[in-house]
């Protein structure tokens, strides 16, 4: 196993909280990244400096229109998946996990997750 290396005994409690905060992060930026799309869009703050939101993508951060909306129909399921209590703790922590979920009802898309993880027999 290369990179793996066995837990320190020094690490303090403090550090691995640490750790887990941020791996989580790690694991979110895509909605975070989606979430902050969503807003920059619809609040058109691209306009100060492009006249499309198109263009303002490429430019900016070098998302053509399909990154861009898989990422914001990636937030936008994670959305709905959190509104479920089951998910607070499981969620997805990458856009390709709901990305066949995105053209789903909200209902829909909270079944089939409570089911995807259910088969991972994941136990928490």
């Amino acid at each position: 196993m290369r990179g793996i290396i066995s837990p320190i005994d020094s690490t303090t409690q403090e550090e691995q909280s640490d750790r887990l905060h941020l791996e989580s992060q790690v694991e979110r930026a895509f909605f975070e990244a989606g979430k902050a799309l969503i807003e920059l869009r619809d609040r058109r703050l691209y306009r100060f400096t492009h006249k499309t939101f198109d263009r303002y993508c490429l430019d900016r951060f070098g998302y053509n229109r399909s990154c861009y909306y898989q990422l914001v129909d990636a937030a936008v399921v994670v959305d709905n998946l959190q509104k479920c209590p089951q998910f607070v703790d499981i969620l997805p922590t990458a856009k390709g996990q709901v990305r066949p979920m995105t053209k789903l009802e909200p209902q829909e898309q909270q079944e089939v997750w409570l089911k995807t993880v259910e088969l991972a027999n994941y136990t928490h």
